[in-house]
């Protein structure tokens, strides 16, 4: 019984890695790393504007794949396929919309306030 456990497990996790790959554009020319952290060796480079597949994510950072090349890459030099310009409007923005994806059906509210004008 507990290997047909571990078999289904493992089945299931199988599936779920597809689901993970996300379309992405490099923003600007970049180092690719040997793990995720600035002090890992350089294992390659990537231009701006090379399309390539991120297989996994830690923290702030992306493991790209490439044609060329594959590493971790910080995830604020990729744009996400989807997503439009900086703050494009899909609902997502800054580290939390890297590290989960964009956001859907969300409405944003500013406001404005002023201290220290009195009235004359």
């Amino acid at each position: 019984m507990r290997s047909i456990t571990v078999v289904l497990c493992a089945f299931l996790a199988a599936l779920a890695l597809p689901a993970l790959a996300q379309q992405v554009v490099v923003e600007k020319d970049s180092d690719l790393r040997g793990a995720a952290s600035h002090s890992a060796p350089v294992v390659g480079k990537v231009k701006q504007g090379t399309n390539g597949e991120v297989t996994d994510k830690s923290g702030a950072w992306v493991n790209l794949k490439t044609p060329d090349a594959a590493g971790w890459l910080f995830s604020f030099n990729v744009r996400f396929a989807g997503s439009g310009a900086a703050g494009g409007g899909d609902g997502g923005s800054g580290l939390v919309s890297r590290l989960t994806g964009p956001r859907t059906n969300v409405s944003v509210t500013s406001t404005l306030g002023t201290r220290g004008i009195e009235e004359e």
